[in-house]
């Protein structure tokens, strides 16, 4: 096979090294026909990451390689072989990078650097959100996406919010970790769902949509029905992350802001709390000032203005006496 003329390892899938190379340095791989080395030791497979999160850390390493200065800081690049060099020397060194700064130092310290079996250096992280979309027998969908970190005890703890039909022909669940961002959505039936929106919401803050309040009192009967609700439509606009990142950026330029930053950061440090319970939580929120509450407000009135071709369902206040 091409495979083996190249000289290319393959164990079910093409190996990979923590940098993507495969055993012919010309050749890299990721995705559903690639998986890093076993020496590494147990890891997901590629398609349980976000393929364009996989393929864009690929792209940044090849170009760190080809010398762009930009992504350099991605990979340590390997010597060229030049005329005069210690070949034996730089065999050595390459085979150290392979490992980590502590093992090789170790290593070296022992007089052990060509003999090196420590743990090799980690493995890329990936902290997009995760998916799964498979279409079962009997044309069931079943879909879930969680955060990175959804693993253990915030599983345990979650709050989740479940809802079937009437029928029993659908279900879908909405998981809230103890910090109130939406840690995971599932969802299981025989018609498809809005993939886009749902993935969307995984990772953000559950008061976006005020779940959980509704939900407890009572004014939710069916989750899925409640998140297709027009009014929740500016959330899953493609343009909403980058508006939540510049008011973010806005928000935190805000004195009071600042100081309430600070205050709860003591707390947290001072009683080595992982959360904030929902009573200190609305306190903090009186702390908010009317100038930067109105402030978010009228952000977010201005980007629902500006993107009204594209999210035609809301009626919007007059702003330009506002506008500067």
């Amino acid at each position: 096979s091409a495979l083996n003329k190249r000289s290319i390892v393959f164990d079910g899938r093409v190996i990979v090294e923590n940098n993507y190379r495969t055993t012919d340095k010309q050749i890299y791989a990721a995705g559903p026909i690639a998986m890093f080395s076993r020496r590494f030791g147990p890891y997901e497979p590629f398609e349980t990451y976000s393929s364009m999160e996989v393929g864009r850390h690929l792209c940044h390493t090849v170009l760190a390689f080809l010398g762009v200065e930009e992504f350099k800081a991605n990979v340590e690049e390997d010597e060229e072989e030049k005329d005069g060099i210690d070949r034996e020397q730089l065999r050595k060194e390459r085979r150290g990078q392979l490992f980590s700064d502590e093992a090789a130092e170790l290593a070296t310290e022992k007089g052990l650097k060509d003999e090196v079996i420590e743990r090799p250096k980690p493995l890329p992280t990936y902290k997009d959100n995760r998916m799964w979309c498979v279409l079962l027998p009997n044309d069931y969908h079943y879909f879930h996406c969680q955060t990175h970190d959804c693993r253990g005890e915030s599983v345990k703890q979650a709050n989740n919010i479940s809802t079937e039909d009437d029928n029993g022909d659908s279900y879908i669940r909405v998981s809230v970790n103890t910090t109130q961002y939406i840690q995971s959505i599932s969802y299981l039936g025989s018609n498809k769902i809005e993939v886009h929106n749902f993935k969307v919401l995984v990772g953000l803050p559950q008061t976006y949509l005020n779940i959980v309040q509704r939900w407890d009192d009572g004014l939710i009967t069916d989750v899925l029905a409640f998140l297709r609700q027009n009014w929740t439509m500016a959330v899953y606009y493609d343009k909403a992350q980058d508006f939540i990142v510049n008011l973010r950026a806005k928000f935190r330029k805000q004195r009071d802001i600042q100081m309430l930053s600070e205050y709860i950061l003591e707390h947290v440090q001072a009683e080595n709390v992982d959360c904030i319970d929902e009573s200190r939580r609305k306190r903090y929120g009186v702390e908010v000032t009317a100038e930067t509450q109105q402030m978010v407000q009228l952000e977010l009135i201005k980007f629902l203005h500006q993107n009204k071709e594209f999210l035609p369902i809301y009626f919007l206040p007059d702003v330009r006496c506002h506008l500067t």
